[in-house]
C-alpha cells in the first residue's frame, strides 16, 4: 500500500496519533542506543502528521520520549 493511502486511512479512522507517537518513540530510543554504542551524538528526523499539531499532548509525549 502507497504511504499516501495508508496514511490518509490511518487519519481517517483516527489512528495517525498511534502511529506517530509508535514512529517518534522508535526513533527516540534507536538514536539513543546508535549513540550509546558509538559513544557519539546521533540525529534523526521524521515526518509527523500535520494533525499531531493541533493535538495539545503532542508536546507532553515528545518530551517524555526524550528523556
Amino acid at each position: 500500500m502507497m504511504p499516501e493511502i495508508f496514511l490518509g486511512l490511518a487519519e481517517e479512522i483516527g489512528r495517525i496519533s498511534d502511529l506517530d507517537h509508535w514512529d517518534f518513540a522508535e526513533a527516540a530510543a534507536r538514536a539513543e542506543s546508535w549513540s550509546s554504542l558509538t559513544r557519539l551524538p546521533f540525529q534523526v528526523r521524521i515526518n509527523t502528521s500535520a494533525l499531531q499539531f493541533t493535538r495539545s499532548t503532542t508536546e507532553e509525549f515528545w518530551k517524555a520520549a526524550l528523556l
